[in-house]
């Protein structure tokens, strides 16, 4: 299960895709958005990638083709890093919500909406690429019977 959720978040993704060896000095997964790379250590558990290479994801969807980085997004990606696990059956990351809800004390509800329309926008693209993984997947299957 969580194989194919690492592969769909894999297919067609919007970046290139740069298989990274052991040395490289990237954990599991990285996502470069100047050279819009997305850099992974296929030798690494599928929980391990799936961990890293969710967070990079929602990094991708959250930052390319605006002028956000990283760290202005981080909370937002954690968020949708966090709900790819619930929705996939892995283990969830640990997301520290209590400073999330620091930094969004005192904001108007409208703004609030806007910020988890975002996370949640994020969140379904990549869900979408899964899901046509799945998909092909299913039919290649088929075909092959």
């Amino acid at each position: 299960m969580i194989r194919a959720a690492v592969a769909g978040m894999l297919y067609k993704n919007p970046s290139e895709i740069v298989p990274v060896k052991e040395d490289s000095g990237i954990e599991a997964a990285h996502f470069d958005k100047d050279e819009n790379k997305l850099y992974v250590r296929m030798d690494r558990k599928s929980e391990e990638i799936f961990h890293d290479l969710s967070l990079e994801c929602a990094y991708q969807e959250l930052t390319i083709g605006n002028d956000e980085d990283k760290e202005s997004v981080k909370n937002k990606a954690e968020c949708v890093a966090y709900m790819l696990a619930a929705g996939s059956g892995a283990e969830r990351p640990h997301i520290d919500l209590f400073h999330i809800g620091c930094q969004v004390e005192g904001w108007d509800p409208i703004d609030i909406r806007k910020e988890m329309s975002v996370v949640r926008n994020a969140y379904t693209s990549i869900v979408s690429r899964m899901d046509r993984y799945r998909d092909a997947a299913k039919e290649q299957n088929m075909q092959e019977r």
